[in-house]
């Protein structure tokens, strides 16, 4: 018999066949099962958790001044809601830092699903002047209703301002995609 250690490593793909042993039967036979049926076995299709990473570039932050609005999610289809329940945000910093302002106290960027506010990182987070991490977690609707098959948007309201920056924003972001009828 060969020394374990002596086959090669591969990855696995889901018709690739491990050794198992069967304990529902008398004398616990040696069997196959494939890395596919493995995997069903943790599968259920009531567990909606998806995860995202998405960037955006400096040009599309720049892009904010005035207010704007850059689409960071997909609205997930007829009959379904968004619902953020995590996001990471990363300022990547590259060289020179953003200078977000907020002309007035209603103003910010902010996560929007649809029409409605729903958190995220603060408007000055963007402004860091070295790599930065931050957590949201969870991000809460700040009024009215949400709509099914919104989109999650970064928007900035008309009062911020934006005029130099040159680093990635990068977001992970958990969330759920919720059939509603």
């Amino acid at each position: 018999m060969a020394i374990i250690n002596s086959y090669p490593t591969i990855t696995p793909t889901s018709g690739d066949l491990v050794l198992i042993t069967d304990t529902s039967v008398e004398g616990n036979p040696t069997k196959t099962a494939s890395i596919g049926s493995i995997n069903a076995l943790n599968y259920s299709s009531s567990i909606d958790l998806l995860q995202k990473e998405v960037t955006l570039t400096a040009a599309q932050m720049l892009s904010l001044n005035g207010g704007g609005s850059i689409e960071v999610l997909p609205a997930p289809g007829v009959g379904k809601l968004l619902a953020l329940m995590n996001v990471m945000t990363q300022v990547d910093f590259n060289s020179v830092a953003y200078n977000f302002a907020a002309g007035g106290i209603g103003d910010n960027v902010s996560f929007y699903i649809g029409a409605n506010q729903a958190g995220g990182p603060g408007t000055l987070d963007f402004n860091a002047a070295a790599d930065a991490y931050y957590i949201s977690d969870p991000l809460a609707q700040f009024s009215g209703s949400y709509v099914p098959n919104s989109n999650l948007t970064l928007q900035a309201t008309a009062g911020i301002t934006v005029s130099q920056g040159d680093s990635p924003i990068k977001f992970s972001i958990l969330y759920r995609e919720i059939a509603v009828s």
